[in-house]
């Protein structure tokens, strides 16, 4: 997908029934106890209480808020899920976004819809466990079992998979204990969840049922990727669970889609989307004009380039020659930060074949892209597009962009975001490339054709 700069979070929040002589006893007893145990205490009461539960609805909200020349900006998204074990999901936004999106399993069928600009929707066999759901949401994503947890999605489903929450709190994770603290619904208990990607707290309903009232990631580790200047531009987020409600059984329309009228169907959403976004993410018909389309099959545009480690790059250098890719990217941008990898490791295979790959790092320091690279262990030719210049010339409106040269020094493909499809893609379009194969027709092959070569 594209960039976005918004980290995600979740909050849980429900209601709370009121303390009991008994109860208070046993909260200054649990007071007293070491705060290791304490923590594994809430992680115990957490899993056994969703152990238990064979069908569930909550409401999520996920709010963001953000300050702005000085102004407080707060956003919401509402989402409406239920589930029932082993493998009913719905969830739909509620609010003005109702209608909009849809991820529905009946027990056989699966259906994801996105409405707004796409309009369109996949259906499949249902996968047996609401894990498997989890992971066609996903959509291929391979960390989703892990990052799945900072989405309003996904989070709330995956608490109720064994698995993944014995994973998140009761595996090899450290877990400790914060502290007891009052909430909208009631005090609760907050643990700290160390996980390879991110630090998330916990917060865990202290009285009666132990409902997941909140998952809010600490944003140190992730800041680190995210330029020093660009720091208090991000936004706080939370994600709120509200008025959890347990169900045996869930009546059969609760997880019943019927695609909305004039809507689509496609073999895969994710590709579907991802070919959306290539041919600019107008959303339409496909009349309106389009930068990216328009370069293909045209001249690259003449670009020179100081690079990180010293010399200068220009195209002009390559033509004839090399099969060039360029990877507009930032250390800020997530996507680019999953895509780069990837992306660099298909060329470098290549380069036996005469693929030439340019990390092109757009308008950051020199510092804080060593210092990126260096934590990654990545190393790359990365062009330096300080003032964005390059970038204009290529259309990029939004990271990570990724496009692919002919010998012939023509634009032969644009790549706008990433996806794990793009791997596949890749690899299949420089093969053709390297054997002099274009994958569009230069522009003024086309005109000549038109004029010329039209038989008699």
């Amino acid at each position: 997908m594209r960039v976005n700069r918004l980290h995600m979070v979740a909050g849980l929040v429900l209601s709370l029934g009121a303390v009991s002589m008994v109860e208070a006893r046993q909260e200054a007893a649990a007071a007293k106890q070491p705060a290791d145990a304490r923590a594994k205490e809430v992680a115990e009461r957490l899993m056994a209480h969703y152990t238990g539960v064979k069908g569930v609805s909550v409401r999520a909200v996920m709010k963001m808020t953000s300050k702005a020349e000085g102004e407080t900006e707060t956003m919401e998204q509402s989402l409406d899920v239920s589930m029932e074990q082993p493998n009913k999901l719905s969830i739909r936004p509620a609010g003005d976004e109702a209608g909009e999106y849809a991820v529905v399993s009946d027990g056989k069928t699966f259906w994801q819809y996105y409405g707004a600009m796409f309009n369109k929707y996949e259906e499949k066999a249902a996968p047996e466990s609401l894990m498997g759901v989890v992971k066609a949401v996903g959509m291929g994503m391979e960390d989703m079992e892990e990052t799945g947890w900072l989405q309003p999605v996904l989070a709330p489903v995956m608490v109720m998979d064994a698995k993944s929450l014995k994973k998140l709190v009761g595996g090899s994770n450290e877990v400790k204990y914060v502290g007891r603290e009052e909430s909208k619904s009631g005090p609760v208990d907050r643990i700290r969840v160390a996980a390879p990607q991110f630090d998330v707290d916990l917060l865990v309903a202290a009285e009666g049922e132990a409902w997941l009232v909140a998952i809010v990631p600490d944003m140190k580790r992730m800041l680190e990727m995210v330029p020093e200047e660009f720091r208090d531009q991000m936004p706080k987020t939370e994600l709120l669970f509200q008025d959890w409600k347990r169900a045996e059984t869930m009546p059969a329309e609760t997880f019943a889609f019927k695609p909305p009228e004039g809507s689509q169907k496609v073999e895969s959403l994710m590709k579907a989307m991802q070919d959306e976004f290539e041919r600019g993410g107008n959303g339409d018909d496909g009349n309106a004009a389009n930068p990216h389309e328009a370069m293909l099959g045209n001249p690259a545009p003449a670009v020179e380039l100081d690079l990180l480690d010293g010399g200068k790059i220009t195209l002009a250098q390559h033509k004839g020659k090399d099969v060039v890719v360029l990877d507009f990217w930032a250390t800020w941008c997530p996507p680019c930060v999953k895509g780069l990898p990837v992306v660099s490791k298909v060329c470098a295979d290549m380069k036996d074949k005469g693929v030439v790959f340019y990390a092109v790092n757009q308008r950051e320091n020199v510092d804080t892209i060593k210092s990126f690279l260096e934590k990654r262990e990545l190393k790359l030719l990365v062009p330096l597009d300080k003032t964005g210049k390059a970038g204009k010339a290529f259309n990029v409106s939004g990271i990570p962009q990724t496009v692919l040269i002919g010998r012939d020094g023509t634009v032969q493909a644009v790549h706008v975001g990433f996806m794990p499809s793009m791997e596949a893609e890749l690899k299949e379009q420089l093969a053709t490339l390297v054997e002099n194969k274009p994958l569009v027709k230069p522009k003024a092959e086309d005109a000549k054709a038109d004029s010329v070569d039209k038989p008699k």
